[in-house]
């Protein structure tokens, strides 16, 4: 018998956990009321990734230099610890940071856009030497442009038909 949460999601797509007795009951956080069976108005407004960043330089060259990006924040525990950096373009929010155990290289953010065209069409004038991006359709009703970072993460700025 298991004990504690069991994290597989039955057809219906409700999170179970199996008590100890093996009784299997909704998750109360998953359902929709508190423990104290009064209901729950769950609101959720934004997601930030945190990416993995080896090089403080690199990563400024890329992300204000390149793409526009504008620091929100910088913070160390000390000054000769990681940086962990909070930045804005409109209204996407990333997080960038040197603690290794953050995040690892290698993750795909969306990022929504409006005039993508147009954005595209500034990058390419600053002649940055490591990304020349391009638009592509996507059969879905989107252009995407795909830019990696120097540190192998990877931006998709899309926008859609619709817009």
């Amino acid at each position: 018998m298991l004990s504690g949460p069991d994290h597989s999601l039955p057809r219906c797509g409700t999170l179970h956990t199996r008590p100890v007795n093996g009784r299997i009951r909704h998750a109360p956080w998953l359902t929709g009321s508190n423990y104290r069976g009064m209901p729950m108005v769950a609101h959720f407004t934004t997601v930030t990734p945190i990416l993995r960043m080896f090089d403080i330089r690199k990563a400024r060259e890329f992300y204000l230099d390149f793409l526009g990006f504008k620091v929100e924040f910088e913070h160390r525990f000390e000054p000769d610890l990681p940086l962990y950096m909070g930045l804005s373009l409109g209204a996407a929010k990333l997080h960038l940071s040197e603690h290794h155990g953050d995040s690892a290289p290698g993750a795909r953010v969306m990022i929504e856009t409006a005039g993508l065209a147009e954005y595209q069409a500034g990058l390419l004038v600053k002649r940055y030497g490591y990304a020349r991006p391009g638009l592509e359709r996507q059969p879905w009703g989107a252009t995407t442009m795909t830019v990696t970072d120097p540190f192998y993460n990877w931006l998709v700025f899309t926008e859609s038909d619709a817009t």
